[in-house]
């Protein structure tokens, strides 16, 4: 029963993985390059904001939207 699910799983895995390296390392790149400037500043607050989003809005809108809760 697990073994039917692993797959999809590590796909999953392996692709968020993925696009989350093509994303960041560019912006850290960016960000390091571009010290205190606003791109530096709009980058920090767009991955702020993306890992707020995550953590706290998700939750918040399982709940408005589940009925089973």
């Amino acid at each position: 029963m697990i073994g039917s699910h692993l797959g999809p799983t590590l796909l999953l895995m392996g692709v968020s993985l993925i696009v989350s390296l093509l994303m960041s390392v560019p912006a850290g790149i960016y960000s390091a390059i571009h010290q205190y400037s606003r791109g530096d500043y709009a980058v920090v607050t767009a991955s702020f904001s993306a890992a707020a989003y995550r953590a706290f809005f998700s939750p918040c809108c399982w709940c408005i939207y589940s009925p089973s809760i």
